[in-house]
């Protein structure tokens, strides 16, 4: 994986910007309860209801085809890349 962070401000939101197959998140002082995965033409192609108390979530992404994609935790949006 490429090591590069992203962080969300104020929800302390990060993870890897280019991934291969696991999208690593972590969520500080989050009272968001649902994370969506957008393609660009902005369906959606995954959700998970985020837990009470879940700081650390890894999403398998390998389904996903090479390709942008928007994850969204409340209203905060960060674009990651899938490439293998």
């Amino acid at each position: 994986m490429t090591k590069m962070f992203s962080n969300f401000g104020e929800i302390g939101v990060s993870f890897f910007l280019v991934v291969h197959s696991a999208l690593n998140i972590h969520l500080q002082n989050s009272d968001d309860n649902k994370l969506i995965i957008t393609d660009l033409l902005g369906r959606e192609v995954f959700t998970w209801q985020i837990g009470d108390g879940e700081e650390d979530i890894s999403l398998n992404v390998a389904s996903l085809l090479n390709g942008v994609y928007w994850v969204r935790v409340g209203s905060r949006v960060q674009k990651f890349i899938v490439q293998r």
